[in-house]
């Protein structure tokens, strides 16, 4: 989802083009999600914790029917946007966000079947 944030950007004042335009070309959120054996091998390198559950799990609820685009995308702005609105300033977040939501949209039936899977890994820790 992160990806769609250069196409998704507001229209900027002509006075200001060049600089945004510079900042999404060299905007970069460094995101990994670890797989269980990566994860694993992180804890017992850090040697604090014993892990007392490790599961992966969906993005969805319990509830049956399609994944609600418009939460998913409040979720990552939850998570997001202070690092976004440093980085391009207040003045465009309403219209970035409500950009991703449509292209979110757009390709739902593409993004959809990953919601599905097992995509966030759960760790239960247990200080040693």
């Amino acid at each position: 989802m992160v990806e769609m944030v250069p196409t998704a950007m507001p229209k900027i004042p002509s006075s200001r083009d060049q600089q945004v335009k510079a900042k999404v070309n060299s905007f970069n959120l460094p995101v990994y999600a670890a797989s269980p054996k990566e994860m694993k091998k992180l804890v017992e390198i850090n040697g604090c914790f014993y892990i007392e559950k490790m599961e992966s799990t969906g993005t969805r609820s319990k509830i049956d029917g399609p994944v609600n685009m418009k939460t998913l995308i409040e979720q990552l702005r939850a998570g997001f946007e202070r690092i976004f609105t440093k980085r391009f300033g207040s003045d465009i977040i309403d219209e970035l966000f409500r950009r991703i939501l449509d292209k979110i949209v757009e390709i739902s039936s593409q993004f959809e079947p990953g919601c599905m899977r097992g995509t966030q890994l759960f760790l239960a820790l247990k200080r040693k």
